[in-house]
């Protein structure tokens, strides 16, 4: 027998959950927040005053609606899984080693064309997966001097919930501990710090600045020195994280519903915050859910049509609000991010288009990211195209450990491939000033000579790409996301 797919029994639900909770307000606001997200509202309208109610029987439209909403919602499971899978089944796209739970896998140089995701090439990245469902989870950090490091601790909604960083623990040497949301217990008198994750499989990444390349030779000892072990090892010298194994995602060429079934199956691993469990629960209703059967079968046919579309539909709404780059425009026409980068709250959309974009982001007190993408034509930036992005003397950007420019590609996401394996410059970078003490850098395919040569950034020639200009540790108009960055000027 499938879950009624009415509205009315919706209401219903959520009117005798109400009584027994006290928060029906706060329930129908998140429902509607999370269809606001997909840009949908009339799917939950007979739930609140005066908004329009869907014609009685429709499953398919109601089944489309909901599965919109229950798409963007849960986009980062789906993203995650396929993810988890490459890397601990296949292999790092770097390293080819296999990830696994509760073991750091380190990335002994900087990010290549090869990798996806935008990431920057200022530090090595290190990545530890964590299963909290039995257990916390240890971190052992290094002494460190004065070096930026930070820990970015995401789960798997793509919710950053902690950096441990610098600022928080000086000088490193501290033991960390990463508990689930509803776990109880002792922890060692020595844990300096406590994060608690909003649900129980994180993804984390490990930053670890590097001055040049004799320096990443010390950053790559300094790696080796962060340890990683369960609540249960912490004591003993041995322990090692066991391979993982995790589910291959479905294929969306070959099923039209792959992406909710691996939706399901995720959140049987991987239940939703508390807070948001109202929201998921209305998801029932199409058949979604850790307790609904895997293959949607007990579905009518009327609801599998409206699910089909919606996977289809709720891909590309995905794919469109990335590129749409949601956000505050400068006067120099960069785009900062929104204030609740890697947050997110409600903003299930920003949140979904962001993960696409750069799977996780540190909040903007850790790091702020301007993204140019089109000229002033309105054009997308193009690798046949020359520009110049000039820095006025005086005005780089403020960022207290360091700030850089990379190219990427604007498909695909990575660094871009060319001639001599430059894909950034900043501020450890041997650049030339003008007369003036202003700084031009040069966007272009082919080598401008002379002088220029230390401060050409190289485009690939018939491919568009965009920019992005990150300050970490943002200080001043930076902070502020008051400052105008670098004028951008095509020849």
């Amino acid at each position: 027998m499938h879950p009624p797919c009415g509205l009315d029994h919706l209401k219903g639900v959520l009117m005798f959950d109400s009584l027994n909770t006290g928060n029906l307000f706060e329930q129908r606001r998140r429902l509607l927040k999370g269809f606001a997200a997909a840009g949908l509202v009339g799917g939950l309208g007979a739930l609140f005053p005066g908004a329009q109610l869907l014609a009685a029987g429709n499953r398919e439209e109601q089944a489309y609606q909901l599965g919109m909403a229950a798409y963007v919602y849960g986009y980062p499971l789906i993203y995650f899984a396929r993810m988890r899978y490459q890397r601990m089944s296949k292999g790092d796209p770097m390293t080819g080693q296999r990830h696994r739970y509760g073991a750091f896998l380190h990335r002994r140089n900087t990010v290549t064309p090869t990798v996806p995701g935008m990431p920057q090439t200022d530090t090595l990245y290190s990545n530890l997966w964590a299963d909290l469902r039995n257990e916390p989870m240890l971190v052992r950090i290094p002494p460190i001097a004065s070096r930026y490091w930070s820990l970015h601790l995401n789960d798997l909604f793509g919710v950053t919930f902690g950096v441990a960083n610098r600022r928080d623990l000086p000088g490193g040497g501290a033991l960390i501990a990463l508990v689930g949301p509803n776990w109880k217990g002792t922890l060692p008198n020595e844990v300096a710090k406590v994060y608690r994750a909003p649900s129980p499989l994180l993804y984390t990444v490990l930053r670890l600045y590097f001055d040049n390349d004799a320096d990443r030779q010390n950053v790559i000892a300094l790696q080796d020195e962060f340890q990683a072990y369960p609540l249960s090892a912490y004591g003993q010298t041995a322990w090692v994280a066991p391979e993982s194994s995790v589910f291959q995602p479905l294929d969306v060429q070959v099923d039209p519903l792959a992406d909710f079934k691996t939706l399901q199956l995720m959140l049987r691993e991987c239940p939703p915050p508390a807070s948001e469990a109202s929201l998921v629960g209305s998801f029932a209703n199409i058949g979604l859910g850790a307790t609904q059967p895997l293959d949607f079968s007990a579905l009518d046919a009327e609801t599998r049509r409206g699910l089909m579309r919606a996977e289809a539909d709720g891909r590309t709404k995905v794919i469109a609000a990335a590129k749409a780059l949601p956000g505050q425009q400068s006067s120099n026409g960069w785009v900062y991010p929104q204030k609740n980068a890697g947050i997110y709250g409600d903003d299930y959309l920003y949140r979904a288009s962001t993960i696409l974009l750069g799977t996780v982001v540190l909040p903007i007190t850790e790091n702020i990211y301007l993204v140019y993408q089109k000229d002033q034509t309105g054009q997308l930036l193009d690798g046949n195209a020359r520009y110049t992005v000039t820095f006025p003397d005086g005005k780089l950007p403020e960022a207290e450990a360091f700030w850089s420019i990379h190219l990427y590609r604007y498909e695909g996401y990575t660094v871009i491939p060319n001639p001599i394996d430059r894909y950034s410059v900043g501020n450890r970078s041997d650049l030339r000033k003008d007369a003036d003490g202003s700084l031009t850098l040069y966007l272009q395919a082919t080598d401008p000579g002379g002088e220029k040569s230390a401060n050409w950034l190289p485009t690939q020639a018939g491919k568009p790409f965009m920019m992005i200009l990150r300050g970490y540790e943002p200080k001043g108009r930076f902070a502020a996301m008051t400052w105008p960055g670098p004028k951008v000027v095509r020849a």
